[in-house]
C-alpha cells in the first residue's frame, strides 16, 4: 500500500499495490473537466488495467447528509441517462455517506462515494470498462473510499454551521425541493 496524502484539502488515501497517480496523456480528460465545467479534480490515479479513480473536492458548509446527495445523483443519473443505478451506504470517518454504482452508455461501469467530512465534499469516483465488472473490483475501490481519513480533528466551527437553525433549515428546504424535483421527472 502507497498513501496519497492532500494537505490543501486535510486527507489521505491509501492506494493498493499497483495504483498510481496517472500522468501523461490520461489526465487530459482530468484537465478538459477542471477547465470546462468548473471541476476541482485533484488527481486520477490507475491500476494500470483499465480501472481509474479520481477526486474531486469541494468546500460544502453546511455538510450535505447521504440522503441529499442520492437525490441530487438521481436528478443527475435521470438527467445523463444512466442506467442499472444502485445507492449503497458507505461508513468513512465514522460516519455513514452515501455511494452509487452505474453504468454509462453500456459500456463503462462507474462507482461514486459521496463523503462529506469537516465542510468538504469528497467525491471520489472510480471506473472500468462494463465487461471488467465484478465483486473484486468493487471490494477494491471500496477500500481506496474506506481508507480516507482526515489531516485534523473535525473542527468545531464546521459543527457549528452545521446544528445551527439556518442551517438545518436550509437543509430541510433543500430535501423537499430535491424531492418535488425527482418526483416530477421521474413522472415524465
Amino acid at each position: 500500500m502507497s498513501t496519497y496524502r492532500n494537505e490543501k484539502y486535510g486527507f489521505e488515501i491509501d492506494l493498493p499495490d499497483g495504483w498510481r497517480i496517472t500522468s501523461g496523456f490520461s489526465r487530459v480528460p482530468a484537465v478538459l473537466s477542471n477547465v470546462i465545467q468548473n471541476a476541482n479534480i485533484l488527481e486520477e490515479f490507475s491500476n494500470g488495467d483499465k480501472q481509474y479513480l479520481n477526486i474531486v473536492v469541494e468546500v460544502m458548509q453546511p455538510e450535505i447528509p447521504p440522503d441529499i446527495n442520492e437525490l441530487i445523483f438521481t436528478l443527475n443519473a435521470l438527467e445523463m441517462h444512466y442506467s442499472d443505478v444502485q445507492f449503497r451506504k458507505i461508513t468513512v470517518g465514522g460516519q455513514v455517506h452515501a455511494c452509487v454504482s452505474y453504468v454509462i452508455n453500456q459500456k463503462g461501469w462507474l462507482k461514486k462515494y459521496l463523503i462529506v467530512l469537516n465542510g468538504y465534499g469528497y467525491a471520489l469516483t472510480a471506473s472500468c470498462p462494463l465487461v471488467d465488472r465484478n465483486t473484486s473490483v468493487e471490494e477494491t475501490w471500496d477500500t481506496i473510499a474506506r481508507s480516507l481519513r482526515l489531516l485534523n480533528p473535525i473542527d468545531a466551527s464546521v459543527l457549528a454551521v452545521n446544528n445551527s437553525i439556518q442551517a438545518r433549515r436550509a437543509i430541510e428546504l433543500l430535501r423537499e425541493q430535491l424531492q418535488q424535483q425527482v418526483k416530477a421527472r421521474t413522472r415524465q
